[in-house]
């Protein structure tokens, strides 16, 4: 069994069978004995709504995505070297290609016979916005294996001019100097920085407590099982046990009759025997007497003569 393959198709599937799939996947490494491939399995975590349908993307329209990524590698270079006319187009190229990928997992999603709400649409946004943004996002997403939705950091921002070159500030006497550009917007979002780390942890929670909950559902629903196997084992072996103490009855009498047998048998030997004797003796008193007679037959043919 091979832990990539395994994740490949567990990552493939709904979240509503996510669970159930993962550990009979981890029944069957145990069953083989690889007790460290089962843990491994068990490690792999539920993926959310967001999460699945961005895997889904990956898996089901592998040209589209192809677009996505040379777009996300495109705009992290424009930004990169300041292009703003080249910026500003491809931000509108992502803004298309975003709400034309949510629609298409929307799509799947309801023709697969599920139902999917704003929120997991939304997340799915930002999970693509975050791969455009970023190149390991990007690759987490390539992988069709995430466990949460990924949120971008701040957006590209679009130079100060048109042309693409940053305008040199004018020279004001006796005012104080403003923090450079760069500076400022690092200061401005490290309260995004931390609540994007917030929300990914409260993201990661929530995903954690619904495995957690589903583990639970199924080891009620295993003991459940486990119970009734229980009952039915208890019903056969009282059953068991009821044919074999008929069994033992059965035998207890067979070998009386048995013994009753063999006493006739040895009755009727000693029978036999003592009959075959006084046939003997009674074939020898009719030997005698057929001789007696042949001699008086004789003396009475002598006498009449």
């Amino acid at each position: 069994m091979d832990p990539d393959q395994v994740a490949d198709h567990l990552y493939s599937l709904p979240p509503d069978e996510f669970t159930a799939a993962r550990e009979a996947a981890a029944g069957q490494a145990v069953k083989a004995g690889d007790r460290a491939l089962a843990r491994q399995i068990r490690a792999l975590r539920k993926p959310t709504t967001a999460a699945w349908m961005a895997n889904q993307l990956t898996r089901r329209h592998p040209e589209q995505m192809s677009t996505f990524t040379d777009l996300g590698r495109s705009l992290r270079q424009a930004q990169e070297q300041l292009s703003g006319e080249q910026l500003r187009e491809l931000l509108a190229q992502r803004r298309r290609l975003v709400a034309a990928l949510v629609a298409q997992a929307r799509e799947d999603a309801r023709a697969g016979g599920h139902r999917i709400g704003d929120g997991p649409e939304q997340e799915l946004a930002e999970t693509l916005q975050a791969a455009l943004a970023d190149e390991q996002a990007a690759q987490d997403l390539a992988a069709g294996r995430l466990t949460t939705a990924l949120h971008p950091g701040s957006s590209p921002a679009l130079p100060a001019t048109s042309a693409g070159r940053p305008r040199a500030p004018a020279a004001v006497p006796a005012r104080p100097a403003r923090p450079a550009p760069d500076r400022k917007r690092a200061r401005a979002a490290e309260p995004s920085a931390r609540l994007e780390k917030l929300r990914r942890e409260a993201e990661q929670l929530r995903a954690d407590a619904a495995d957690a909950e589903h583990q639970a559902q199924s080891a009620a629903d295993q003991a459940e099982e486990l119970e009734h196997r229980a009952e039915a084992a208890e019903h056969d072996a009282a059953e068991a046990e009821a044919v074999a103490n008929r069994a033992r009855t059965a035998l207890e009498t067979a070998e009386a009759d048995l013994q009753a047998a063999r006493a006739a048998a040895r009755t009727a030997r000693e029978q036999a025997a003592a009959a075959a004797r006084t046939a003997v003796k009674a074939r020898t008193g009719a030997d005698d007497l057929t001789k007696k007679l042949t001699g008086l037959d004789a003396r009475l043919a002598r006498s009449s003569q």
